[in-house]
């Protein structure tokens, strides 16, 4: 039986130990939130959901069953606005391309929200960045597996 796997490509993935975390102004930066971005793609691509769930506010991960191979690049981060006083939002474009399992094409773009808070009282949790929403969308052919 041939091993079904997931590729996703990230362009300068690094990864940085407690001990060389950056001071809590590099962590609130929209370069920041461009790595928690790139962090989750990443978890996600290795099967660490749980890892890949505690970067989003919503605990939730993308099913990436229907794919033989995803691709996903990630851009420069941009302020966005929020619904909510107290929070600062950034926006991450992301671009997908890869082939479904059934052998379709898939391409699809789109952003990742994140939010965080400096407010008074704040939990720790609160003031790192968090993936907030994510809206890609697909144009893509061949289509997810049916049934």
């Amino acid at each position: 039986m041939r091993r079904r796997g997931v590729v996703l490509g990230l362009v300068g993935l690094s990864a940085c130990s407690p001990a060389d975390a950056p001071p809590a102004e590099a962590r609130a930066s929209p370069e920041a939130a461009e790595r928690v971005v790139r962090d989750y793609y990443h978890a996600v691509e290795a099967g660490r959901m749980s890892e890949a769930a505690a970067l989003r506010e919503d605990g939730g991960v993308e099913d990436v069953a229907p794919f033989l191979s995803l691709l996903t690049e990630v851009a420069r981060p941009r302020p966005a606005t929020g619904d909510e006083p107290g929070w600062t939002y950034v926006r991450v474009p992301v671009a997908q391309t890869g082939r479904f399992v059934t052998g379709g094409d898939y391409r699809a773009a789109g952003t990742v929200t994140l939010r965080r808070t400096d407010r008074p009282g704040a939990s720790a949790a609160q003031r790192r960045w968090r993936i907030h929403r994510i809206v890609v969308r697909a144009s893509s052919s061949g289509g997810p597996p049916t049934g």
